[in-house]
């Protein structure tokens, strides 16, 4: 479910918050139901707004319980976040009810006898979209359906068309923007009351016609049956009842509800999680991987086919020699920086020159550079070094640039052996750590529901709006970029944030 698959959904917003009707889970419940012969949705209850994301989508599950007393089976409708994996996330419960067998003669008679009926008053629609946007109701083209409307003893008549051409119409058992655009004819009653913004919540006595499928124009009939409640009957254009609602209720909506329903699951960053290999079900191949030249900081080694060297030149002196090139070259970055001034600049020019001096030797073109390091990517909770960490930033841009020749491992200086070196290179992935010989991969895993890793305890969690700058300034760097100029609004906006300065490699010319 995303707005790429229907993108009408974009144009159905309450205070900015892109939602699903509730006629369309209406629609995918009755659907689910005549599955199993129980097309009639006998109520169903919203009890989360389904908030659609900007960007990607949600995986949407309709739940059909078996057969209980008299036949009824109950009803359950569930997203989560298409990212999430398809083992992982949690499901989010939308909406809740009942399906029954549809019951014979509903759909019968027309829905008025005349159209409109004699002496209904004509209500006043224009403009009516542009006032409902004040209000928080931010319905785009696609929703603005209803065409007229007309008030009797309490009762409303409407009109109502879809207003786009979808060529998935035929596939909805009725269009849910036609049935969320017959209930739009309550809105005018609601903005000269005054009332609050309201949508309905509840559904009882659903019945849909088969001559509903592919209609794209109703006649609407909405009467009061109690405090916030109405029935609906709806019938196309030639006059045949298509769908009938004993009952929909509204309710109103908080714009702080809606916005807190949207951060849950979609509108979330992710981090890195450093994971077993094994947990992925993925077996790691064990093949000889040939020659090994073990160069650098690495003080342990075991295996017959492991040459040792002090240093790259020395490798390429001893090719210059005759020896052969080896399959793998291992090295360990011999800097270790700690604290002291510059170190950080001393761990990338290392590094540098390590990956340009082994990919630049036309000998090695052959061969797989594998570095190891310590300390650099905060595998379970350990510091990381900022210095090293650099350098491993570093060496992950040369592999971009040069796919399957450099392997990145953060190691816990174990015994580098012949059969670890292939099981580095048999695991198929560019980085990986070493943790008392298990070898563990990162992944990226959705944050925790309230916006904080559920890797970090809850004693550990920050809570509420951090104060950046307590009255001084933020300096943002590419801070006149379309990235920057969003993160510096958000500052403002979010930590109350006073004094910007924003710089840029272009400067006032940006």
């Amino acid at each position: 479910m995303s707005m790429d698959c229907l993108p009408w959904v974009a144009d159905h917003a309450v205070f900015g918050t892109v939602l699903l009707p509730g006629a369309a889970l209406v629609e995918l419940v009755s659907v689910a139901g005549s599955r199993v012969g129980c097309s009639r949705v006998a109520e169903l209850t919203l009890v989360a707004p389904f908030v659609v994301p900007e960007q990607g989508g949600l995986h949407l599950r309709v739940t059909v319980g078996t057969a209980g007393d008299g036949g009824l089976r109950e009803v359950f409708v569930h997203s989560r976040p298409e990212l999430a994996g398809a083992e992982s996330g949690e499901w989010t419960e939308h909406a809740v009810g009942v399906v029954e067998v549809e019951t014979a003669g509903t759909l019968a008679g027309p829905v008025a006898e005349s159209w409109p009926p004699a002496g209904a008053v004509a209500v006043d629609c224009d403009g009516l979209y542009e006032r409902l946007a004040e209000s928080g109701y931010g319905y785009g083209p696609a929703l603005q359906g209803l065409q007229r409307c007309w008030s009797l003893d309490g009762s409303v008549f409407a009109e109502v068309v879809l207003g786009f051409t979808d060529v998935e119409r035929g596939s909805f058992a009725f269009h849910p923007v036609l049935a969320d655009g017959a209930l739009h004819a309550l809105l005018p009653g609601l903005l000269d009351s005054g009332g609050d913004v309201a949508l309905p919540f509840s559904w009882a006595g659903v019945q849909v016609c088969a001559d509903a499928v592919g209609v794209d124009a109703l006649r609407v009939v909405l009467r009061p049956v109690g405090e916030n409640s109405w029935s609906m009957r709806a019938s196309d254009a030639a006059g045949r009842e298509v769908l009938s609602v004993e009952m929909v209720t509204t309710r109103p909506v908080a714009a702080e509800a809606l916005r807190q329903a949207g951060s849950q699951g979609v509108h979330q960053l992710f981090t890195v999680q450093w994971a077993p290999l094994s947990a992925d079900g993925e077996t790691v191949a064990i093949a000889q991987p040939g020659r090994v030249a073990l160069i650098g900081a690495v003080s342990n080694s075991v295996g017959e086919s492991i040459d040792r060297y002090e240093s790259l030149a020395d490798l390429q002196s001893a090719l210059d020699g005759g020896a052969p090139a080896p399959a793998v070259v291992v090295s360990g970055l011999s800097f270790r920086p700690g604290t002291r001034p510059g170190a950080t600049q001393s761990a990338i020019v290392e590094a540098t020159r390590l990956v340009q001096d082994f990919l630049a030797d036309g000998r090695l073109s052959a061969g797989r550079l594998v570095v190891l390091a310590q300390n650099v990517a905060g595998v379970q909770g350990a510091q990381v070094d900022p210095a090293m960490s650099a350098a491993w930033g570093l060496l992950g841009v040369a592999q971009s640039e040069n796919p399957d020749r450099i392997v990145l491992v953060d190691w816990d200086e174990g015994e580098v052996t012949e059969d670890g070196v292939a099981r580095f290179l048999g695991a198929a992935e560019p980085q990986l750590a070493v943790r008392a010989g298990e070898l563990l991969v990162p992944r990226l895993v959705r944050l925790a529901g309230d916006g904080h890793s559920s890797l970090v305890s809850s004693e550990e969690q920050p809570r509420g709006p951090q104060a950046l700058a307590d009255g001084g300034t933020v300096l943002v760097t590419g801070g006149t970029g379309v990235l920057g100029s969003l993160a510096a609004r958000h500052l403002v906006a979010e930590h109350g944030v006073a004094h910007l300065l924003l710089a840029s490699r272009r400067g006032l010319e940006a």
